[in-house]
């Protein structure tokens, strides 16, 4: 079992390399799929919508109330610049995917932001959870994806409408230009799997779409909460339906949550509002991962995009290794027991990979 999880971190650290230089960033900037022509080199305007270069999608089977289609509008824009020795990424969003989506129709949202590329963890304390109790404490909280630490770091640029609370509600953003939201909802449960509820419950007044994505209620803003199937690729499938209607969605999510990225290699996935990278990486077990989500990666701190709660960011890391699960708001988690030897060895793989001794 030791020789298992310290061959998994080496797989994690040798399948991705990221620095943070302004190159650095542009690399991965091109990782998103921007429509605008500048990226990563210059932001788009919003008052020139050439420059977003946006797509308008007419969706018929998409329900809008009043019309027989919605009209849905993606323009993604990433871009990278140095300003006082540090490297940002800025990230322009209507938070709407290339693609129509299943079930309810979304507003799109003018979010328009900078963060910190990479910032090192060196010196960094990790988290601690002194109990389960403390854990679920923090995995189960409504509004767990807020910090304020986090967030008076960013650099808002243009947050239009009344929405500003957005910064609060999301932890990331998908390459795809979707808000990624915190994996617990307004009663603080995971929405896909919500303990205590039948599987597929609805728990937000939303339907969960064939990518896993969904509308909420309150804000008729898309978001992802768990990992969608539809980011490097949907040409399989059909971007219409709501995931009741597809088979093998609900029946088995995380399989089907996972399984177009098996084949695949490392993949950058979307970013952090805290600045760190979101990576796939389905052969990592999610016990592997530290109690945030996130994992050491030849000297560079990334999340993990999964398929078990809490899906990608439980909270900013980086933390403790990963011991305890979140029963109590997920029938998702990775599963217990985990004991005191293992937690051990995942300590020592994680400064091994920090001195990065697997260069």
């Amino acid at each position: 079992m030791k020789l298992v999880l310290v061959v998994i971190f080496a797989v994690v650290v040798q399948g991705l390399r990221i620095g943070n230089t302004l190159d650095d960033c542009k690399e991965a900037a091109l990782a998103f799929q921007s429509t605008c022509p500048s990226a990563p080199d210059t932001p788009a305007t919003w008052s020139n919508t050439s420059s977003l270069n946006a797509t308008a999608l007419k969706c018929p089977s998409t329900s809008c109330p009043g019309q027989d289609h919605c009209d849905l509008m993606h323009a993604l824009c990433v871009t990278c610049y140095e300003q006082d020795s540090k490297v940002y990424m800025r990230l322009q969003t209507t938070s709407l995917p290339n693609r129509c989506i299943g079930g309810k129709g979304s507003d799109y949202r003018l979010m328009d932001f900078s963060i910190e590329f990479n910032p090192s963890v060196d010196g960094a304390e990790r988290r601690i959870f002194a109990s389960q109790e403390e854990y679920e404490g923090q995995a189960c909280k409504v509004g767990k994806a807020h910090d304020s630490q986090v967030e008076e770091r960013i650099v808002a640029h243009k947050i239009a409408d009344m929405y500003s609370q957005y910064l609060e509600d999301f932890v990331g953003v998908a390459i795809d230009g979707v808000l990624i939201k915190a994996s617990t909802n307004d009663q603080g449960v995971d929405p896909l799997f919500p303990n205590g509820l039948e599987q597929g419950t609805v728990v937000t007044g939303s339907d969960v779409d064939s990518c896993l994505g969904s509308v909420d209620y309150w804000t008729n803003t898309y978001s992802y909460n768990a990992l969608s199937p539809c980011l490097l690729s949907f040409d399989s499938i059909d971007t219409n339906k709501t995931c009741a209607t597809v088979p093998n969605c609900f029946s088995d999510l995380p399989k089907y949550s996972a399984k177009p990225y098996l084949q695949s290699d490392v993949q950058i996935l979307g970013i952090a509002k805290d600045g760190h990278l979101i990576i796939s990486n389905p052969s990592l077990d999610c016990m592997a991962l530290d109690q945030c989500g996130g994992i050491m990666s030849q000297g560079s701190y990334v999340y993990v995009f999964n398929n078990r709660f809490p899906y990608t960011i439980d909270c900013y890391g980086p933390a403790m290794p990963r011991y305890y699960d979140a029963g109590k708001c997920s029938k998702n988690t990775c599963q217990q027991p985990f004991n005191g030897s293992i937690i051990l060895v995942a300590w020592l793989a994680i400064l091994i990979s920090s001195f990065g001794y697997f260069m």
